[in-house]
């Protein structure tokens, strides 16, 4: 009797701590100025006006501006511009936990668009993906990697509390082997597109 008593008050307190503890625990955001700040807005523009000055964040606020005019195509591209440019950004930061930033914007863009757009942009996708990727990785191999000092990302990781080291950046890397690593390994393109 005394051990099954023992054993309901073991699982009653689990059972508190685990519902409880949320009540009492605080949350505090702390920001970094310069995190995910974008350095201009490139407007709804396609895949092919991606230059490569234009940071993920950039590219958020293009992607906006695509939600604005209802102008689907375009913010899909913008999409995984964004996303590619991102993934190659997150390769080149000393910062591991920098590479969190790309979920960030993703998350904002996706509170502030509909869910209806964001649908219309999967549906357009899924209509021809084949096309779709061969065509992005056409443009990303003709635009090359990223010409920008990916600021965005490393001041939001970790290091920009507790100190980033040199520029932030990983010393000898190898930018276009990256980017064509990045090309093969993330997007599956093909040597020849």
């Amino acid at each position: 009797m005394e051990m099954r008593f023992l054993r309901l008050k073991f699982k009653f307190l689990i059972c508190m701590t685990f519902f409880c503890t949320p009540l009492f625990a605080t949350i505090t955001v702390i920001n970094v100025e310069g995190n995910l700040e974008a350095k201009s807005n490139p407007k709804c523009i396609p895949m092919s006006g991606a230059v490569g000055s234009l940071t993920p964040p950039d590219l958020a606020l293009g992607i906006l501006e695509c939600y604005k005019g209802d102008e689907v195509q375009n913010a899909l591209d913008m999409f995984w511009v964004m996303k590619v440019r991102a993934f190659f950004d997150a390769q080149r930061v000393n910062d591991e936990s920098a590479g969190a930033a790309l979920g960030a914007l993703q998350a904002e863009l996706f509170a502030a668009t509909s869910e209806d757009f964001l649908i219309e942009m999967q549906d357009l996708l899924d209509k021809d993906k084949k096309a779709f990727f061969s065509r992005l990785c056409t443009t990303m191999k003709t635009v090359g990697a990223p010409n920008y000092y990916p600021k965005y990302m490393i001041l939001h990781g970790m290091n920009a509390f507790l100190g980033i080291e040199g520029d932030g950046l990983k010393p000898n890397f190898d930018a276009d082997r990256e980017w064509g690593k990045i090309l093969k390994n993330n997007l599956n393109c093909k040597d020849k597109n």
